[in-house]
This record gives structure tokens, C-alpha cells and sequence, in this order.
């Protein structure tokens, strides 16, 4: 057995200038506390505490995360941190692990982390290389989530139309609609 990694050259690349290293073992971290690292905040302390939308959401906006403002659930916000914060970030190979269970609507959920799913993504250089997860099999799970996902995207949209406040409502003859 060959231990020595210069037998291996092709396992020390360039790309785009950066130097990576495909060398095992490769880097395995959850999700949570990838962006804990980032900005400071436990997105998994809190989502096991049941904490509110509020105190994720103000964390994300002082951390620079705009886009956090109006998202509906702390794992929303979660996923939205690590994209905007972590992710570009994951320069050699990276397995995330441990997903918001809001944004993996197919995977089981996990079996000792309230809020998240077995899921994990593989990332090199910034990018998704892959994805995969445990497949949740029970039918009325799915078939609820689906329908949380629907509902969540039709609220989300009608906030960010409304540009995150009721103020856009028109009033005319004292009836109130969305102008168009």
C-alpha cells in the first residue's frame, strides 16, 4: 500500500488558480455550523430550542445577508445564510451535511436533529459537485410538505410583491386590493 501523496501528484490540481487537494480525508462539517463559523449565530441550538423567525432573521441582516429579510422560517434563513456566506467559500472537497428540512422536501428527517434531514452535498471549489439524501418514504409526510412548500412560496411571493410590507395595498372607496 502506497501512503506517500507524491506518488499521487493528480491529487494536488490548480483550477482557476486556486490550488486544491483531493487528498482523503475529505472535509465533512453541517450546514449549521458552517455558517456559525461565518457570522456567529447557532442556527442548530436555536432551531432545537424552537427560537423565533425574528432572532434568525436579525442575526442573518447583521451579518451583511440581506436577503434573509421576509423568509418565513429559521431554516430558510439557515440555507440562505450558507449560500450567500459559506458557500463560495468551500474551496477543496466538502461534504455539507445536516440540511433544513424546509428546503430538502424529499429527504427523511434527521433522526436526532429537530428541524433538519439526512441530506448532504458535496463542494469543490465553491460549487456543488453532488447531492443526496435518505428518501423520505412516508407518503402523508411528503404530501404535507408539499403542501407547506406551496404555501410558503405563495406567501413569499405576495410579501416580497408587496416589497415586504401591507403599505402597498390601494385604497380606493374604502376597498382595499393589490394594483396589478
Amino acid at each position: 500500500m502506497v501512503s506517500d501523496s507524491s506518488s499521487f501528484p493528480f491529487l494536488q490540481i490548480i483550477y482557476q488558480g486556486q490550488k486544491i487537494s483531493l487528498e482523503a480525508p475529505w472535509h465533512r462539517i453541517s450546514m449549521s455550523q458552517l455558517v456559525k463559523e461565518a457570522c456567529g449565530f447557532d442556527f442548530e441550538r436555536h432551531m432545537a430550542a424552537k427560537g423565533s423567525v425574528e432572532e434568525a432573521e436579525a442575526a442573518a441582516l447583521s451579518a451583511g445577508v440581506l436577503s434573509a429579510k421576509g423568509r418565513c422560517s429559521v431554516g430558510e434563513i439557515l440555507y440562505t445564510c450558507f449560500e450567500e456566506l459559506c458557500e463560495a467559500s468551500l474551496i477543496n472537497p466538502t461534504f455539507v451535511v445536516d440540511y433544513p428540512l424546509e428546503v430538502s422536501p424529499l429527504a427523511k428527517p434527521h433522526r436526532s436533529k429537530p428541524g433538519f434531514c439526512e441530506r448532504f452535498e458535496l463542494f469543490i471549489v465553491g460549487r456543488e459537485i453532488g447531492n443526496a439524501f435518505s428518501e423520505l418514504t412516508d407518503a402523508a409526510d411528503q404530501r404535507l410538505r408539499f403542501e407547506d412548500q406551496v404555501t410558503y412560496h405563495h406567501f413569499a411571493n405576495l410579501y416580497r410583491w408587496l416589497g415586504g410590507g401591507i403599505e402597498r395595498l390601494v385604497s380606493r372607496n374604502n376597498h382595499y386590493y393589490l394594483p396589478l
